[in-house]
């Protein structure tokens, strides 16, 4: 989309797999720093992202990743993710507030990728 302001197929399609699939976030370059619609085109990848991440939930992508995040993390912290998950997993909620003091519960959270988008609260300054 850097001299066009409608995407190509391809372009739709690149975003749209790589999302469903679980990618964590899609970049623009070219199309962003020097395109001649750099607003257009970020407004049509988050709509892209947006139907796509529909997709990752509601197809099996999901429950794979889900059972590959149980079987390589145990503990507490562990525990409490998958709780999260299972909670979010419908799509009712919108927002999750975690309490952290070190941040971990944070990272094992990352890794079952709940359904909501996660607030993560410390007292601690450096985290």
């Amino acid at each position: 989309m850097t001299d066009n302001p409608s995407p190509t197929r391809a372009e739709v399609t690149d975003v749209y797999i790589a999302t469903e699939l679980g990618a964590d976030a899609t970049m623009l370059s070219g199309e962003s720093a020097n395109g001649d619609y750099p607003f257009i085109t970020t407004e049509t990848m988050a709509t892209i992202n947006k139907r796509a991440e529909v997709e990752f939930y509601e197809k099996l992508y999901y429950q794979k990743q889900l059972e590959d995040a149980r079987k390589s993390t145990s503990g507490k912290r562990a525990e409490i993710a998958d709780q999260l998950a299972n909670t979010t997993m419908d799509g009712k909620y919108r927002f999750a507030v975690v309490l952290t003091r070190t941040g971990e519960l944070m990272k094992a959270i990352s890794k079952f990728r709940p359904n909501v988008t996660i607030l993560g609260a410390t007292a601690e300054e450096h985290l």
